[in-house]
């Protein structure tokens, strides 16, 4: 019968011998001295000593009487392994030189290290986490847009993950992460109901409270991606106001501006709530008209677009009706 069990507690239970055990490929050390069982009774053999001397939740558990050789938790084997790997093998990258790893991994070794009180390796996952998820809008735009970071993002990958860090940022009480999360959620549209399928089967979802800040944060943030746009389509430019050829041909660059602001009026995807932050010179065919301009008139199109970005960037939070100290807050 299984101990009791508590959020920060795993439940002990001896498995029943009619039931098939998988031994974990990577974690089968001949020597360990103890044996853990994951949700769907895959067995990790591993060094007792090595958790109670990281974890007070597994000293306490070896502690207490003299616990069996087998001990079940009801982690699922990926997270379980990610934990352990984590664990012996120096726990999480901090810099863009260490290999990277994926986002699934991270958070996984987050909540485990949460959950058995492992404080340091909880503080080597969230800053490898907040390596994306930053505060900052100079380093979210300039590192983490460029990949110079240790966490691995998929850029065909739909960002369901970000479910688990709004759910990761609660549980321990991060929340300079959320702003950023729940833009990437913006990207999901409706089929955020469905949640953020696990490795495992299992699915997370947000809180019922969390998927309404959502639903009215992204409404509120398209609104402003399509102000923004708007002000940047009415507004006269100052490109080219000399006829010194030096700058370049005053005729050549408005028609081209022409061409892009025209893209723009026909282009949905430009003002998107899950594009508000990024730059319209990443989309190839407003690129294309862009590389049309003189050097002064690129330079001033690239910064009022980066001072667009930043002042949206300013709002993120308040749009997702969040309080975040310290979130950067000046526009240019």
């Amino acid at each position: 019968m299984a101990g009791k069990h508590t959020d920060n507690t795993p439940d002990v239970a001896l498995p029943s011998v009619a039931t098939e055990l998988t031994r974990d490929d990577e974690f089968w050390m001949d020597d360990g001295s103890i044996v853990l069982i994951s949700a769907h009774r895959v067995v990790f053999r591993v060094y007792k000593g090595l958790l109670a001397a990281h974890s007070p939740v597994f000293r306490t558990l070896f502690a207490d009487g003299t616990p069996s050789v087998k001990e079940s938790y009801d982690s699922c084997p990926a997270d379980l392994r990610y934990f352990l790997r984590a664990l012996m093998h120096n726990g999480c990258p901090r810099s863009e030189d260490d290999p990277k790893i994926s986002v699934e991994e991270v958070l996984a070794v987050a909540r485990l290290a949460h959950k058995y009180e492992v404080d340091e390796l909880l503080r080597q996952a969230i800053a490898c986490l907040k390596t994306y998820y930053t505060d900052r809008f100079d380093v979210w735009d300039h590192k983490a847009q460029s990949g110079k970071i240790p966490l691995e993002l998929s850029e065909d990958e739909t960002p369901f993950y970000a479910i688990g860090v709004i759910a990761l940022a609660r549980l321990t009480d991060t929340p300079s992460m959320l702003p950023l999360a729940f833009y990437d959620c913006c990207a999901l549209g409706g089929s955020i109901c469905h949640g953020w399928k696990h490795e495992d089967g299992t699915i997370e979802r947000l809180s019922p409270h969390d998927l309404e800040r959502y639903f009215d944060g992204s409404v509120a943030l398209a609104n402003r991606a399509v102000r923004s746009t708007l002000q940047f389509l009415d507004t006269g430019s100052t490109m080219c106001s000399t006829s010194n050829f030096n700058f370049g041909d005053e005729i050549s660059c408005q028609r081209a501006l022409a061409r892009l602001k025209e893209k723009l009026r026909s282009r949905a995807a430009v003002v998107r709530g899950d594009a508000a932050l990024h730059s319209m010179m990443d989309i190839r065919s407003l690129a294309q008209d862009a590389a049309q301009l003189c050097q002064r008139c690129r330079t001033e199109l690239t910064q009022h677009d980066r001072n667009t970005r930043k002042a949206i960037w300013a709002e993120l939070p308040s749009l997702f009706d969040l309080t975040v100290e310290g979130w950067e807050t000046t526009p240019s």
